[in-house]
């Protein structure tokens, strides 16, 4: 008998099924980290710009591009057909490029070479019809001692490389963005013969990438020109724009350096932290690029710099992710230089944001130059369904009503500051309405929770912290969801009566710990017991019905 007295009270307060909450947990929080931009002659800040721009020296790359040099022509893409409408309508937003498989030799690809300084030049160009941009995915592992290849504007606007053996990767390595539907490249060799290098793939950007051709965003966002806050100001050098290869195209998404223990020469750990949708599962994480500073000055679009000119990391790791708060966090292969605007690494806190809190985010929308918008919280914690049956949920997300400034496509990922907590991070935009500026009333946002994040990600931003396994989802993890299948509401209610009503007294909270010592048994026990199942049932009613009379 006493056994089922126990029994009855586990299942009585079975509501604890859902993962234990962090409520009472110590506090972590770092402020941001800022390197102020460096002190240089205008001289010398002009020649590192040139010396960037044009590894190879520009007057080399124009002679070249002057030969008449075979092209290859990659297969028009016909944007009217039926396969590409359904590409179209299947692609997430922010994607801004289809990856076109093309696997061709540097036999077929280049021509004769010419002599130049005792070494052979071959020369070729390649174009894509109708493209905003090109980048193509070469693999070199065939390259031999001495040979290097460079990537060149159509233009000569800008040169990239040497690509070397040295750097070769066994799947090929995608090469920076070149504007417009064509590209040349140049492979230099001591030898008589080409060398076996393959031109794996050709993204055909079939959306702009560069401020001056893009589509404004809506008007009511704000131009980061016109930030006046210091730290604000300081935080936007810590701000990204994230170019994203994946298996079938390329997309744009914002990123945020993120503040650390972990220091690498003498600055901390390039981590950047960013929405999960933009990733997923089949990512090319060697080539991800992120461009930094990709901002006006005066807020006319006109004097964004030019993309050849921004400052860019390509290359990353990612180190977590959760699928159900849409979070991730990744670290750059390489230190991200200081720029004009200095450098930021953003601060952040394992503690959630209030109600009402005021907030803010720094982002490219559209995948335009920074703009910047403000809020405040009118939702701390709410449950996002991704599906018409919500069987998927984002949960624990953070709603935010825009009153100064909206989101785009391409905002995705961006962090939301805590006006009021030093600009903290708070957590990154996953998903949200179509926003207009002369209405504001339905300009909600939702961002996944930083602070649900921080537990899984922990140890590689506080020393000494240790880090827990990933999020268990409400809404799929518990066995309540598998086996009872209960609605969102339901669960909700028996939430409340474990936090309202058991967690008000020692008997209550002993019960929810003896719960999660036994949830295996109690499961196996509903899945064999005659009545367990009935039983349970009942006793779920009369705690989703206290839970709903507690609220």
């Amino acid at each position: 008998m006493r056994q089922y007295i126990v029994v009855f009270l586990l299942l009585a307060f079975a509501a604890v099924a859902f993962p234990a909450s962090h409520a009472g947990a110590q506090r972590y929080f770092s402020d941001h980290y800022y390197i102020p931009p460096p002190e240089e002659e205008p001289e010398s800040t002009e020649k590192a710009l040139r010396d960037r721009r044009y590894p190879l020296p520009e007057a080399t790359a124009r002679a070249w591009l002057a030969r008449q040099n075979p092209r290859y022509v990659v297969e028009e893409v016909d944007v009217d057909s039926t396969e590409m409408k359904q590409f179209f309508d299947e692609a997430p937003p922010h994607q801004v490029a289809i990856n076109r498989p093309i696997n061709v030799e540097a036999a077929e690809l280049f021509d004769g070479a010419v002599t130049d300084g005792g070494a052979q030049v071959y020369l070729a160009w390649l174009s894509s019809p109708g493209a905003y941009a090109l980048r193509l995915r070469v693999n070199t592992m065939g390259l031999r001692p001495g040979e290097r290849l460079w990537l060149l504007d159509a233009e000569g606007a800008a040169t990239f490389g040497p690509y070397t053996v040295d750097n070769a990767k066994a799947d090929g390595q995608w090469l920076p963005p070149t504007i417009g539907d064509a590209v040349a490249l140049a492979l230099t060799t001591p030898e008589n013969t080409l060398p076996l290098m393959v031109v794996t793939d050709a993204a055909h950007f079939y959306k702009p990438i560069i401020a001056k051709e893009l589509p404004p965003p809506l008007s009511c966002n704000i131009p980061i020109a016109q930030e006046s806050n210091r730290t604000a100001q300081e935080i936007t050098a810590g701000v990204g724009r994230m170019l994203i290869p994946y298996s079938n195209g390329q997309g744009l998404c914002t990123a945020t350096l993120l503040n650390s223990f972990k220091t690498v020469s003498g600055a901390p750990a390039p981590y950047i932290i960013s929405a999960w949708h933009c990733f997923g599962d089949d990512v090319n994480y060697d080539g991800l690029t992120v461009f930094w500073d990709y901002r006006s000055d005066t807020g006319n679009t006109n004097d964004v710099p030019d993309l050849y000119d921004s400052d860019y990391n390509t290359g990353a790791k990612l180190i977590d992710n959760s699928f159900v708060l849409d979070s991730a966090l990744l670290e750059l292969k390489s230190q991200v230089s200081v720029g004009p605007y200095g450098r930021a690494w953003a601060g952040w806190d394992s503690q959630a944001p209030g109600q009402a809190d005021a907030t803010q985010v720094i982002h490219h929308p559209l995948g335009a130059d920074m703009k910047t918008s403000r809020g405040r919280i009118t939702n701390p914690e709410t449950n996002i369904c991704m599906n018409l049956t919500c069987r998927l949920q984002y949960e624990k997300q953070i709603e935010v009503l825009w009153s100064d400034g909206v989101t785009e496509q391409g905002s995705s990922g961006s962090a939301l500051l805590i006006k009021d907590n030093n600009y903290r991070i708070a957590g990154v935009l996953s998903n949200g309405n179509t926003h207009r500026c002369d209405d504001t009333s339905n300009n909600f946002d939702n961002f996944g929770p930083f602070h649900a994040f921080f537990p899984q990600i922990g140890c590689y931003l506080v020393n000494g912290y240790t880090c827990a396994p990933p999020y268990e989802p409400e809404s799929s993890g518990c066995f309540l969801f598998r086996k009872m299948k209960l609605n969102v509401e339901t669960l909700g209610h028996l939430r409340t009566f474990r936090d309202e009503v058991l967690g008000k007294s020692a008997f209550g909270r002993n019960i929810v710990q003896n719960y999660y010592l036994h949830t295996g048994e109690l499961e196996q026990w509903i899945d064999t017991g005659r009545y367990a199942r009935p039983l349970f049932e009942c006793l779920l009613s009369i705690g989703a019905t206290w839970g709903a009379l507690a609220q």
